[in-house]
């Protein structure tokens, strides 16, 4: 369920989702979230990691290479990581397909909702 302002709601914020990120101390960062990390595995003997996700902030294409052949490649990536003690401070805005197409898909937020049909072409009669 997405992060509507409510301290009720938990996010788990999942890739391909359009995130605003606003910092403890007021800086605001958003994008596309691009990686998230698995849950970690505790290992003995071994500080275990957080979890992870990376927000891309910013794109570009990259510079021509003569010495690169065939690099699929095409673009830099600027990520940003926000680490999962953080995930409070994001707030979901949108879901996109995938990272090859930016179509955002409806999220049904009230499932329970059912349209009527016909109900506006009804009403201009």
């Amino acid at each position: 369920m997405p992060n509507e302002g409510s301290s009720d709601l938990k996010y788990e914020p999942q890739v391909d989702d359009y995130v605003v990120w606003t910092t403890e101390l007021g800086q605001i960062h958003e994008g596309w979230v691009f990686f998230k990390a698995d849950p970690p595995v505790a290992k003995r003997g071994w500080r275990t990691p957080q979890q992870y996700i990376t927000i891309e902030i910013g794109v570009k294409k990259k510079p021509e290479c003569q010495y690169e052949k065939n690099n699929p490649h095409k673009y830099i990536h600027v990520l940003l990581c926000c680490y999962k003690p953080q995930w409070n401070e994001l707030r979901y805005v949108k879901h996109r397909v995938s990272k090859y197409d930016n179509t955002c898909v409806e999220d049904n937020i009230y499932p329970d909702y059912k349209s009527q049909d016909g109900k506006y072409e009804k009403q201009r009669r």
